[in-house]
């Protein structure tokens, strides 16, 4: 038999998927561990997918995206510190694409990529298969603050990029202007490329959480990742994009020409759909959100052992279990998800995958009664 590349061996499968997919002998398994809107997406999207097809929009497209999707975006992503143009973004078949694209063209074999914890664990399978090292700086978000010592420190002759998350996903807490212009300057420093994860930035509850583009003289070194996956409930329909300087919005342009060719022409259709909307179904959206956060952040820090702070947006909470799994005399976090699932039916992510043990993260984005009764299950497990 033929022998697989050293790195397909290494590299394992998403941890967040593979706590979706394993099995319960529960009759009624309640499923927290992925972050995916229960809704459909807005009508006006379905139906623009729909009519692409009809209309046989099907063939071929640029590889950087639809001419009127990439005006759109740029448009959406401006601010009044940073203008875009069309030549600014490239579209991408979900916001992982982009991710892996963007480290691809930044990073060679052997250089080293921080990873700021807690982190995305898709951000460290991505290091690894560009043949990079991924370096995780323990607990270096800490809220809304970083804490550039430990970035710093962190920082060797072979860093070539650092990953970013804001708003952060396991937490859902969202990053402070002055935390993101600190890091922009570390980077602008030491010559550093940011990756800057920021799919979540749409569902920011107070007020529109902070982007690196916002930041002077950032963009040529910053690739900023948005889908319409969380925004616009179109996980299946994949549709992200990078946006970041012409010069490296055209090497990942080639390198998709390489790769996948281009995003789904009729799933574009949909997302210039999004788009055009007004607004109004987003904040309706947004508001669901609020108001189920609010009642697991509730449920949550009533129970004996668990603390959750509250999270500045969508689609998590993120509670410590650190004294409940001593009370219950469980190792770690890994093992209660594992009991949650086994015995109550409650798919959970631990923390630790996370880069922050003793918690577990918590999925909303299940209608309300589920939520509930996902909730009811956790406080029997912890005894109240």
């Amino acid at each position: 038999m033929a022998k697989q590349s050293a790195l397909s061996r290494k590299v394992g499968a998403s941890p967040t998927m593979a706590a979706a997919a394993a099995a319960t002998p529960h009759p009624d398994p309640i499923a927290l561990s992925v972050g995916e809107p229960y809704e459909l997406p807005p009508d006006s999207v379905l139906q623009a997918v729909a009519k692409a097809a009809i209309d046989g929009h099907t063939r071929y497209g640029p590889a950087a995206g639809h001419p009127a999707l990439r005006d759109a975006i740029a448009a959406d992503q401006s601010s009044t510190t940073c203008s875009l143009g069309s030549e600014h973004v490239i579209v991408t078949s979900g916001g992982k694409p982009a991710l892996l694209d963007a480290l691809r063209c930044m990073v060679d074999p052997g250089d080293e990529v921080l990873i700021l914890a807690p982190y995305w664990p898709t951000f460290v399978q991505q290091v690894q298969w560009c043949g990079a090292v991924p370096v995780i700086v323990d607990e270096a978000i800490r809220g809304v603050d970083l804490d550039l010592d430990r970035i710093r420190s962190a920082c060797t002759a072979k860093t070539r990029a650092v990953i970013v998350n804001s708003p952060n996903n396991p937490t859902a807490e969202v990053l402070s202007r002055t935390s993101v212009e600190t890091l922009a300057a570390l980077a602008r420093e030491r010559g550093l490329w940011v990756l800057s994860d920021e799919v979540y930035r749409s569902l920011s509850f107070a007020q529109d959480a902070p982007s690196f583009l916002d930041i002077d003289g950032a963009l040529d070194h910053t690739v900023a990742v948005m889908s319409f996956s969380k925004r616009f409930s179109m996980t299946g329909l994949r549709v992200g994009a990078a946006v970041a300087s012409p010069e490296m919005v055209d090497a990942m342009t080639r390198l998709t020409t390489a790769s996948h060719t281009h995003t789904s022409t009729v799933a574009q259709h949909g997302a210039i759909a999004a788009l055009a909307l007004d607004g109004s179904w987003e904040r309706e959206r947004l508001a669901d959100y609020l108001d189920k956060r609010d009642f697991a952040l509730s449920r949550l820090n009533a129970l004996d052992g668990v603390r959750c702070p509250e999270p500045g947006s969508a689609m998590y909470v993120f509670p410590d279990l650190t004294r409940c799994l001593v009370a219950k005399g469980i190792d770690d976090d890994a093992a209660a998800c594992d009991q949650l699932r086994e015995q109550h039916g409650l798919s959970l992510v631990p923390g630790s995958v996370f880069g922050r043990s003793g918690s577990i993260r918590l999925s909303y984005g299940v209608e309300h009664s589920r939520l509930e009764a996902a909730l009811d299950r956790l406080a029997e497990w912890v005894g109240r």
